[in-house]
């Protein structure tokens, strides 16, 4: 969004067309993770030599071998981990060839080198699925999908959402793991917390109200379960279940957001999009727990300053009224898809939403008929516009 490169673009659709092909499972979880070894070495099914490399692609070796650092020695044990060794300008200068015709080439060449990988003897993957995690990755999808525009990553998004919210939740009470048909213990604050977050980037991509609808609900049982009002903070454990001799609490955020962190940036979120006040006082004190040690050690707390900056920001917000299949809607959400708009809540409905309330959309009537657009700051908006040019406009101010 901040740049328009491919090379970006590129990145994200080959880590989430890998996360497709070998860590998603059939009803549409996604895998608890991937060793590292196959056939007893490690990163054997990954590395490639000179030889192999000439044998498969030809007249394209020489291609490839350049753009990734390939050598006799190679990086890693005597062979090579593939590894961009060049800037797509420097690669598209080397060869003479504009960057459109270097990604055709590129994608052509890392075709072949797949389809030879993936006749190799893959690693095991642990295909446990964990609710946390696959909040995580739904979000990813979500938000890739509408960045990127691409229907099929929404269809994976939904899926792994309606997998999510019907096997992981029974009789209103999240749980924690799935597997082989099984499902674990009741979940943590994590899984309600990265869940809730992956339900809300969800809604903000399809503006569908039952994803928020269903955010709003474990948000709230997130609330009733973990959070102490006497001391303040949230515990990493539901208060109903076995008693420990300490009730675990983990604020730090290391390779996965803290269970807190994630908590609150979800009823941040969810208190612009919902205007519910009860979320905001529940942020304003556990902030309070946090505030000294965010200063101290920033790079432990990672995710809270996410949440953080959001809180700070000024407030601005979105609100587009039309009907969400229609072409003139459509075109006003292209203008949101295209611009990088952090801090900025966007909702989008007809005039008649009943499911749930959204504050933003009460009242809002479309002009003349078409699809009309409502930027303001705080609540105080500017007045309507109608078509992509109009609204480009006022984002472009923004």
């Amino acid at each position: 969004q901040v740049t328009g490169k491919q090379f970006y673009r590129s990145i994200v659709e080959e880590t989430l067309e890998y996360v497709l092909r070998e860590m998603t499972d059939k009803n549409g979880g996604f895998y608890a993770t991937q060793d590292a070894d196959s056939e007893g070495i490690e990163g054997k099914y990954y590395v490639w030599t000179v030889d192999e490399i000439n044998q498969i692609l030809g007249d394209d070796a020489k291609f490839i071998v350049t753009c990734y650092g390939v050598t006799k020695q190679g990086n890693f044990e005597g062979k090579n981990i593939l590894n961009q060794v060049m800037t797509i300008e420097t690669m598209a200068s080397k060869f003479n060839i504009d960057q459109a015709d270097l990604y055709i080439r590129l994608n052509k060449v890392k075709k072949k080198l797949l389809e030879k990988l993936l006749q190799r003897v893959p690693p095991h993957s642990d295909e446990k699925i964990l609710t946390g995690w696959n909040g995580l990755m739904l979000a990813s999808f979500a938000e890739a999908a509408f960045i990127l525009n691409r229907p099929d990553y929404m269809d994976i998004a939904v899926a792994n959402a309606r997998f999510l919210t019907g096997e992981l939740r029974k009789h209103g009470i999240l749980l924690h793991s799935f597997k082989d048909g099984r499902t674990g213990t009741a979940g943590y604050l994590q899984d309600y917390a990265l869940l809730c977050e992956g339900l809300i980037s969800l809604y903000r991509s399809t503006f569908n109200e039952e994803w928020l609808s269903i955010a709003q609900q474990l948000a709230d049982d997130m609330i009733n379960k973990f959070w102490d009002n006497d001391k303040k903070c949230f515990y990493d454990t539901d208060k109903s279940q076995e008693a420990l001799i300490v009730r675990p609490k983990n604020t730090h955020d290391s390779a996965l957001p803290s269970g807190p962190s994630a908590a609150v940036s979800a009823l941040l979120h969810l208190a612009s999009l919902t205007g519910n006040d009860k979320y905001r006082k529940t942020v304003d004190s556990a902030f309070t727990q946090v505030q000294r040690l965010m200063g101290l050690y920033p790079e432990g707390f990672g995710h809270w300053l996410c949440a953080a900056e959001f809180y700070l920001a000024v407030p601005r917000e979105i609100a587009i009224i039309g009907r969400l299949e229609a072409d003139d809607t459509q075109l006003l959400v292209n203008e949101i898809r295209k611009r990088y708009l952090p801090h900025t809540t966007v909702v989008a409905g007809n005039e008649e939403h009943k499911l749930m309330p959204i504050p933003l959309l009460k009242d809002r009537k479309m002009i003349n008929g078409e699809a009309t657009a409502y930027v303001c700051e705080h609540y105080a908006c500017q007045p309507p516009v109608v078509g992509a040019s109009a609204l480009a406009s006022y984002l472009d101010k923004l």
